[in-house]
């Protein structure tokens, strides 16, 4: 594992700010595999999207383990989907990042 970064994730639920500060981590043959199947992104790119006051963050619920997705800009002003598991209150392990679909990119338009 390495760690790429800290983070701040706003959540809002009801209307109420949640604040959470962090330590991302990712796995480096994760990583490259997530290079190879969506065009280059790195792992490490996550950060600035957690940094997005505008992002959205959805639990995803399709899985065992409670996994997180969040949709925001990166550094480039690129919209991105970032999947992701908390493993334990300061550490987020990352398992994917991909760029918003033209539904997506919608959606965070109209939030």
């Amino acid at each position: 594992m390495t760690t790429v970064g800290r983070a701040r994730l706003l959540q809002y639920t009801y209307k109420v700010c949640i604040i959470k500060s962090f330590e991302i981590q990712c796995h480096k043959a994760k990583n490259a595999a997530n290079k190879l199947k969506h065009q280059g992104i790195s792992l490490a790119e996550t950060e600035p999207v957690f940094h997005d006051e505008h992002a959205l963050t959805f639990q995803d619920e399709d899985h065992d383990e409670q996994r997180w997705i969040t949709m925001g800009l990166d550094g480039k002003g690129h919209l991105l989907v970032v999947a992701y598991t908390y493993r334990d209150p300061n550490f987020v392990r990352i398992i994917s990042v991909r760029p918003a679909s033209k539904a997506e990119r919608s959606q965070y338009l109209e939030a």
